[in-house]
């Protein structure tokens, strides 16, 4: 009987190491293991170890912003582009710098805009009958090609509201105009490596910013003016003995409240511009 009881604690001990074992969760992967994995070409091994990294609780030996980066690459080998543009966002939201996150932003777009990893140029002349050839997305040095491609494409696209805003009467449009320029800023430094010709596209617009800007000032400055000399306390003066003061009518502080109103928000929109 004692040895019966011994064999079954010997049993019960073994299978619960065995469960133990089971359970117990592998060991977050290195960055430096990732990197390997995927420069391997072993996408699918590095997609299935990469959530153990990204989830470990310390994360001081990871770079969120390129694991990320090569998630939305690995995505794309494996011909997830909906996931892969999503992995290319997040990392947009990791980047410790603008230049950084510019990158990804392009590419998100980049592949969002593409078909099964490839992008294909719009016609932009009436005599194209036919679309261009698809570009690869996959391939770096044709990567760069379909970001110059995407550039001309958004900026046809933008054309208009670029020209318009050139010449608006307000602030809005210019304003409304700034997430299309910054996406081509982002799309023109993927291709190029520089900014100059959507600083060349913007320009119009800024110029037409600040003079309205500056018109807008001086005419709520004059105002103003106009104002403090109407609110301006009379003297006092003598009625039945006793001293009366003239006090600023009603509408004139109602003018001088909707000028500084209109004041801030002059000054709102020129740090926004």
């Amino acid at each position: 009987m004692t040895c019966g009881v011994i064999a079954l604690s010997v049993v019960l001990s073994l299978s619960a190491a065995s469960a133990n074992a089971q359970t117990k969760p592998s060991a977050a992967p290195s960055s430096a293991e990732l990197h390997q994995i995927f420069d391997n070409a072993n996408y699918a091994q590095f997609l299935k170890e990469l959530p153990v990294a990204l989830s470990a609780k310390d994360q001081s030996a990871y770079d969120r912003y390129e694991l990320l980066t090569l998630k939305g690459e690995a995505l794309l080998e494996t011909k997830a582009d909906a996931a892969a543009a999503d992995a290319f966002r997040d990392a947009a939201k990791a980047a410790k710098s603008d230049d950084a996150a510019s990158l990804v932003r392009a590419t998100e777009l980049l592949v969002r805009r593409s078909h099964q990893e490839s992008y294909t140029p719009k016609p932009h002349d009436k005599s194209q009958t036919a679309s261009t050839a698809a570009i690869d997305i996959i391939e770096k040095e044709s990567r760069k090609s379909a970001f110059a491609e995407l550039y001309e494409d958004e900026r046809a696209a933008r054309s208009k509201d670029i020209d318009s805003a050139a010449k608006a009467d307000s602030l809005e449009p210019i304003i409304a105009l700034e997430p299309a320029l910054r996406t081509l800023a982002d799309v023109e430094r993927a291709a190029s490596g520089a900014t100059e010709q959507t600083a060349k596209l913007a320009r119009p617009a800024a110029d037409r910013a600040r003079t309205l800007i500056s018109d807008a000032t001086k005419k709520m400055d004059k105002r103003v003016d106009e104002v403090e000399k109407s609110a301006k306390h009379k003297r006092p003066r003598a009625i039945d003995g006793r001293r009366q003061v003239s006090w600023p009518r009603r509408r004139d502080v109602d003018a001088a409240a909707g000028t500084e109103r209109r004041h801030r928000d002059v000054r709102s929109d020129r740090e926004r511009v």
